[in-house]
């Protein structure tokens, strides 16, 4: 009995060892050269791994999966990232067809998994028999995909960045409002008979957005076309199949496709779309009624999916055919009339779960639940009066991102492709419009919302930068995004500096930090204080602005809320800046005291009123500002400090930041900082080393005490060789070095002869 128990004991600990055994393979780059293309997909240029699924552990991983409707998970999975690395996730199965649907498609699941060391990060993955299919997110390491490679195997899959999806690498600005013929063309409609568009606006100040605290789930009637079944079927090896063959295509493919949507609609809306029961009946393979190829025709032809799959048994219905466009009336989910009016249209490239054919379905389908265009850019087509919200074309789910931003993609961080995001003012709208609907099913979503606060409002001086800060009371705030949105309207071609109207601050990806840097940090210490998508304001204007949390809930139904506060821009005051430490080869030595100035700027009246600020320093850069050199100082343009004798760091800045405020100014170049070492070990006799400071050419002389050879060392403040040399003792020392290649800074001459040492220290100009 007892050696039954030990090898079940035994047994068990195998097979929970084996449990733990990821799936996943990074394979090296001469392996990824050696798989073969697939016509029918696309790849990253840059910037991705590939990586070997076992399909069969994974599975086997999965099966005990339990059902989203669970409070908690056992199952604990790894998956892939773009560094080559791993992250596990707690892992449910999430329904993703009605049961009558999932009953006859047993092979196609969908999941969703809570990450485990980064609590803002989840996933959402499918399986199906074309494959695993999965998009992340995270407030840290921002937005991932893991996709079937091009070699169209069911064992290599390529995981790269949101921002580096596939797509062309300049988009154009169209002078005459029409975009190319490839591109995605949105024909929004505005039907006016039945719906109050009145209440399709910006909600108040501190909104409550999803207040109901309800996870609303949708039946969804994806109707395809011929040539969009014909089409999906030939690119899975299926276009000789039979008739239920090529719908078992459409329909895995649709469940990749709304796995991957209802992530982002789950996280920003409360909504999840799930496909009906009979399914299978609007997928077209032989003949059809629509006329493929015309968008507004299919509008009128998508009331067909009605009688065919009966209208008390579905709550949306929507039209895929090919060619490039789309449609859908504006908040038609509030009227069952309309439940019907939305087109996407499909290319023919990649895939119907593709990165572009993904995000216009998204947009779509945010027409639909209520949400206007957002973009500013007068040269876009369908600009919209009422919400230009976003600078150029945008870049959340309601923008005309690729069709007509006329920037080029590398050439100031812009993107191929949206962000996988709704706007905080297109949620607004999408929760006005949900409001006014009483279909599909709503549960209840059990974890407490986020309180949020944006702080009060503030008046700062012009062309200066400065940090939007929210805050949390929250206790289980560890999973929390947060993203800084602008709300101002206005149509403009571009961003700029003197409009008193109008966005200057594209939207940015959620992040784990409450605060934003307005323009990036990164920009301001390079000294790009304006480019064409973050732009100071250098009149007097108004700025809005919005704070907007999601808790990032991945059981039934995510919580989002926001606050807003305003800006003023006084152009009477500013720009705040350092005068000092703005000049090359400036090196400080602990203990010594330094004088740092900074230009006011009338920030201590007219309505800024800052009469303290803190002195801040960075060894790192200015990627951080970790050391308070001194705080709630004066606001007086001069403070002499003591600098810690326990730096020695080539690379910081200064960082003067107001106190009460939110604005803030850094010096404009690098500098040094070493540690004042003592330079008298030993002192030799008759010792010189001059000139001291000098260029680099210098002369040592002195008397030896040994007959041991004679070592020189130079080191940098942060002990980095630099020089060394050993020299045959021949009584007297006397040596001229050159070592002006090097840098201006502080250096530490060592001269090593025997047991005896001396360390001096120079300057070099």
């Amino acid at each position: 009995m007892k050696k039954l128990l030990l090898f079940s004991l035994l047994l068990f600990s195998i097979l929970n060892a084996l449990g733990q055994i990821s799936p996943w393979t990074v394979m090296t780059q001469t392996q990824v050269n050696q798989l073969p293309a697939f016509p029918f997909s696309d790849m990253p240029r840059t910037g991705y791994k590939v990586f070997t699924l076992d399909l069969s552990v994974l599975s086997n991983q999965l099966s005990m999966a339990p059902m989203d409707s669970a409070t908690d998970s056992n199952v604990i999975v790894s998956f892939p990232n773009p560094d080559g690395g791993q992250d596990s996730y707690k892992i449910f199965e999430v329904a993703i067809m009605e049961q009558a649907l999932a009953n006859k498609y047993p092979n196609i699941k969908s999941y969703i998994g809570k990450g485990i060391n980064d609590k803002t990060q989840a996933i959402r993955f499918s399986i199906t028999p074309l494959g695993f299919d999965a998009v992340t997110n995270s407030g840290k390491v921002g937005s991932f995909l893991i996709k079937k490679h091009r070699s169209n195997s069911l064992i290599n899959y390529v995981v790269y960045r949101h921002f580096r999806a596939p797509g062309n690498s300049i988009y154009y600005r169209n002078s005459n409002s029409s975009a190319k013929s490839s591109d995605f063309v949105c024909g929004i409609s505005y039907e006016k008979d039945k719906l109050d568009y009145n209440k399709i606006k910006n909600l108040p100040k501190s909104s409550q957005i999803n207040a109901d605290g309800k996870l609303r789930v949708y039946r969804l009637a994806v109707a395809t076309t011929v040539e969009f079944s014909n089409t999906i079927a030939s690119q899975a090896g299926m276009g000789s199949g039979t008739v239920a063959q090529k719908k078992g295509v459409v329909v895995a493919s649709l469940a990749h496709l709304i796995t991957r949507l209802n992530g982002d609609w789950e996280r920003d809306l409360s909504v999840r779309m799930i496909l009906v029961a009979n399914q299978e009946a609007v997928i077209f393979v032989d003949s059809d009624n629509f006329t493929n190829g015309n968008k507004s025709t299919l509008l009128a032809e998508s009331i067909q999916i009605t009688p065919i799959i009966g209208n008390a048994n579905f709550d949306i219905g929507h039209v895929m055919g090919t060619g490039g466009a789309g449609v859908a009336w504006l908040g038609a989910i509030a009227v069952d009339d309309w439940k019907t009016k939305g087109v996407t249209e499909y290319d023919g490239q990649q895939g119907i779960n593709n990165d572009k054919f993904s995000n216009n379905f998204a947009h779509e389908m945010g027409h639909f639940l209520g949400a206007k265009h957002t973009y500013s850019n007068s040269d876009c087509p369908n600009l919209d009066s009422t919400i230009q919200i976003e600078p150029y074309a945008g870049n959340t789910y309601l923008s005309y991102n690729r069709l007509c931003a006329g920037l080029a993609v590398d050439s100031d961080g812009w993107q191929p492709i949206s962000d996988p995001y709704y706007h905080t003012a297109s949620i607004n709208e999408i929760q006005n419009v949900l409001a006014q609907t009483t279909s599909g099913t709503l549960i209840t979503i059990n974890n407490a919302p986020p309180v949020v606060s944006a702080g009060p409002d503030y008046t700062i001086p012009k062309d200066t930068p400065y940090v939007l800060k929210a805050s949390v009371t929250n206790s289980n705030a560890e999973g929390y995004t947060y993203s800084w949105e602008g709300l101002d309207t206005g149509v403009q071609p571009e961003t700029s500096a003197t409009a008193t109207s109008g966005p200057n601050f594209k939207f940015n990806q959620p992040t784990a930090s409450p605060n934003r840097y307005m323009p990036k940090l990164e920009k301001v210490i390079a000294g790009e204080l304006n480019t064409r998508m973050e732009r100071l304001s250098s009149v007097s204007r108004v700025q809005n602005f919005a704070v907007t949390v999601r808790d990032n809930a991945v059981i039934r139904g995510s919580n989002v809320r926001r606050d807003d506060m305003i800006l003023t821009v006084n152009a009477n005051t500013g720009p705040f800046v350092i005068t000092s430490q703005n000049t090359t080869g400036i090196t400080w030595a602990g203990n010594s005291s330094q004088t740092i100035t900074w230009d006011v700027a009338g920030t201590t009246a007219n309505n800024i009123n800052t009469s303290l600020v803190n002195i801040l320093l960075s060894t790192d850069k200015g990627l951080t500002f970790t050391t308070t050199l001194l705080a709630n100082t004066p606001n007086d343009g001069l403070q002499v400090i003591t600098i810690p004798n326990t730096i020695n760091s080539l690379d910081c800045r200064l960082m003067v930041q107001s106190v009460g405020n939110i604005f803030y100014a850094v010096n404009t170049t690098k500098f040094a900082i070493a540690t004042n070492l003592a330079t008298n070990d030993f002192e030799f006799e008759n010792f010189t080393l001059f000139p001291n400071p000098n260029n680099g050419s210098f002369k040592i002389s002195f008397k030896p005490e040994t007959n041991d050879v004679i070592e020189v060392i130079v080191n940098d403040v942060i002990g980095r060789n630099i020089y060394n040399k050993i020299f045959q003792n021949s009584g007297m020392f006397n040596q001229e070095f050159q070592v002006n290649t090097i840098t201006a800074g502080i250096y530490f001459v060592k001269i090593q002869n025997g047991k005896n040492k001396s360390v001096k220290k120079i300057i070099i100009k």
